[in-house]
């Protein structure tokens, strides 16, 4: 993992769940990293157009949102707009099938 200095980079974490928000919070304070700007919010809202002044995005890392989205298309689509023309986006999707031994263990550790 490369860490960037925080006078050179700004991190911004969107996400929509308050819970999730905060854990990002707690380990970037744990971390000491105080190039990281935290905002609660549907994606699709903090990244319109006509909403955000976060400016073009060196890198976007999107883990498991898009299909939640009720159009992953235009989510993706969004993304892209948001990205500098020699930026990078990384993604991860999942489903059923990919999560089967999540939902396993999952169901494992509610026995015990």
């Amino acid at each position: 993992v490369y860490r960037c200095p925080d006078h050179l980079c700004r991190v911004i974490q969107i996400d929509f769940s308050l819970p999730s928000t905060n854990i990002a919070r707690e380990r970037a304070q744990a971390r000491q990293l105080t190039n990281v700007h935290f905002i609660h919010g549907d994606l699709m809202e903090v990244l319109h157009p006509s909403n955000h002044s976060l400016g073009k995005f060196d890198y976007i890392d999107c883990t498991g949102v898009l299909h939640h989205l009720q159009e992953p298309a235009e989510g993706l689509k969004l993304l892209k707009s948001v990205l500098k023309t020699d930026g990078g986006i990384g993604f991860l999707l999942y489903g059923e099938v990919g999560r089967t031994m999540i939902y396993h263990m999952q169901d494992r550790s509610e026995e015990h």
